[in-house]
Formats: structure tokens, C-alpha cells, sequence
């Protein structure tokens, strides 16, 4: 039995809603196979006139800075209930 032949086989066990619920997934699955076309915003050049001088240091400081107003704001015994 091929592939198509098992489908048809399994398609008539089932209830009519249930006939009814897949002929709506495969209409879901039709869609998405042909309209999958990613369409990703190209950024190269955007920030080229803008000059940013940013360390590991200062991504570290700014790490350590937001952890600590979290903490002030929520103190640990608020965290871990």
C-alpha cells in the first residue's frame, strides 16, 4: 500500500467532522508550503553614519547595573515566591 492509498484508507475510518477538521488542516498545510517566502529587511548600511563606541566593559557595567535595579526593585524573597 503506497503512501496516498494508507491516507485514503485512514481518511475513510474516520468521522465525517473528523473528514471535515483535516480537509481544513490540509488547506492550513497548502498555505503554508506555498506562501513561505521569508522576506528579511536587509539592515546592512543602516546605522553606517552612526559612530558607537561600545566596550565589553561597557556592556558588562550595563549587565551588572540592570541585575542590581532588579534587585532593589525586587528583593529575593519576592523572586523566589
Amino acid at each position: 500500500m503506497n503512501l496516498q492509498q494508507t491516507i485514503e484508507h485512514q481518511l475513510d475510518t474516520l468521522p465525517l467532522d473528523a473528514q471535515t477538521e483535516l480537509l481544513e488542516f490540509i488547506s492550513y498545510l497548502q498555505f503554508k508550503y506555498t506562501h513561505t517566502k521569508k522576506e528579511t529587511a536587509v539592515l546592512k548600511g543602516l546605522w553606517a553614519d552612526v559612530h558607537l563606541d561600545v566596550s565589553q566593559e561597557d556592556i558588562r557595567l550595563l549587565r551588572q547595573q540592570v541585575g542590581n535595579n532588579l534587585l532593589d526593585r525586587y528583593p529575593t524573597n519576592e523572586l523566589s515566591s
